[in-house]
């Protein structure tokens, strides 16, 4: 983010296989008034995988984007929430947000925030 921000990283990992995968979690900033810079944030993060990957790797942007739809081209779409597990590169992926009551453990709320849990099929090559 620019230097009036908190600064925001996007962590990622690259996972071997044929093809790769290559995931990145990132918590976007929280401007519910401007909403293109958690959008520009993602975008960014988006950019830093695209790097960071192999050709051919499925690519996996997940996290907290503070954005109700983060628009990345070639991406899925979001989970409806601000927290989203987006995917490029393969078509299987099953999305589910948790309801509050899976979220409860001994009558406490684990999080502020819906679980988003993605189920992503990798084909091998």
């Amino acid at each position: 983010s620019d230097g009036t921000r908190e600064r925001r990283v996007v962590h990622g990992v690259r996972l071997a296989g044929d093809p790769g995968v290559t995931v990145g979690n990132l918590h976007a900033s929280n401007d519910f008034t401007r909403p293109e810079v958690p959008r520009a944030e993602a975008g960014r993060a988006a950019e830093y995988l695209e790097r960071a990957a192999q050709t051919g790797d499925l690519l996996v942007l997940a996290g907290d984007f503070n954005v109700g739809d983060p628009r990345l081209d070639g991406f899925g779409p979001g989970s409806g929430g601000i927290d989203h597990v987006l995917v490029r590169g393969t078509p299987d992926v099953s999305v589910a947000v948790w309801p509050r009551a899976r979220r409860e453990q001994n009558g406490v709320v684990l999080s502020d925030h819906p679980v988003v849990e993605a189920q992503i099929e990798v084909a091998r090559a």
